[in-house]
């Protein structure tokens, strides 16, 4: 059983040698394999058409590096300015917001001054002025004054009007509420 394995053996190395000098021999007689100069015998370089294949390949290769290289820095340059912008935006951002602050503050303050002033007028003769605003604004200026003040200039109002105040009042509290 040995004996018959090794020359099994035998015989696959022996057509895998033949198999291998019939392709060297093939690409010599084409010319696609040729010796280096100064080389031994068994060594040998690509020329002839595979050469150029891979010349041409490399420099493909090396043209889409360079291009990659390019569009990274493009990438970076073009990262960097929208950090800019994005820094810039937050500035501006910041400014408006305390810009809206400080308009929301003022207009607060003129609110308690309209309200500080009706207050100090008769029910009567404030409820009629109030009955005929915007009801938005007149919520806003009733929910500036005291309690007293407002429930009394409230009770002069017809009830559709006081009504509509009301609700618009309720509603600013509760969205107040919700902000705080």
């Amino acid at each position: 059983m040995r004996a018959k394995s090794l020359i099994v053996l035998g015989v696959v190395f022996l057509c895998a040698f033949l198999g291998r000098a019939a392709v060297l021999a093939s690409a010599f007689a084409d010319g696609g394999v040729a010796k280096a100069p100064g080389a031994d015998s068994d060594k040998a370089c690509i020329n002839g058409a595979l050469a150029e294949t891979l010349k041409k390949e490399l420099e493909a290769l090396e043209t889409r590096e360079t291009m990659i290289a390019e569009e990274e820095r493009t990438t970076e340059v073009l990262a960097g300015q929208i950090e800019k912008r994005i820094a810039d935006l937050e500035a501006l951002n910041k400014s408006l917001v305390a810009t809206l602050d400080e308009k929301a503050a003022a207009r607060d303050e003129d609110v308690r001054r309209v309200a500080a002033i009706y207050e100090q007028m008769k029910p009567q003769l404030a409820g009629d002025i109030v009955g005929g605003m915007d009801p938005d604004f007149a919520a806003g200026l009733l929910l500036a004054m005291s309690g007293e003040s407002a429930s009394a200039i409230m009770a002069t109002l017809d009830a559709d009007k006081a009504y509509a105040i009301t609700v618009l009042m309720a509603g600013a509290a509760v969205r107040h509420q919700k902000a705080g």
